[in-house]
């Protein structure tokens, strides 16, 4: 008889290869609330919150609340943000 794959198999081989290894981040904001974005999808977060970014490679993480501009900051690198991330969303 054959076996399905474990969970784990199926799951390595649904990543983007370059997505493998992964960090966390914690996200906030001034006010908080506001719904967090990697990479353009959407975490299904809102800050304060902790998500995993890539570890290696760039990034993009946007915010997003109503009645403020949406926040984004490109080319990020886990190594330039640390561990924490916190933006001032403006009107």
């Amino acid at each position: 008889t054959t076996t399905a794959p474990t969970s784990t198999e199926a799951k390595a081989e649904v990543l983007p290869p370059d997505f493998h290894s992964t960090v966390p981040l914690v996200v906030n904001s001034i006010p908080s609330g506001a719904d967090i974005y990697l990479n353009g999808l959407a975490t299904g977060k809102s800050t304060p919150s902790r998500i995993e970014v890539p570890a290696e490679g760039t990034f993009t993480l946007t915010l997003k609340l109503p009645r403020f501009l949406d926040y984004t900051k490109s080319n990020v690198t886990a190594q330039m943000v640390g561990r924490s991330l916190s933006a001032a969303l403006q009107k």
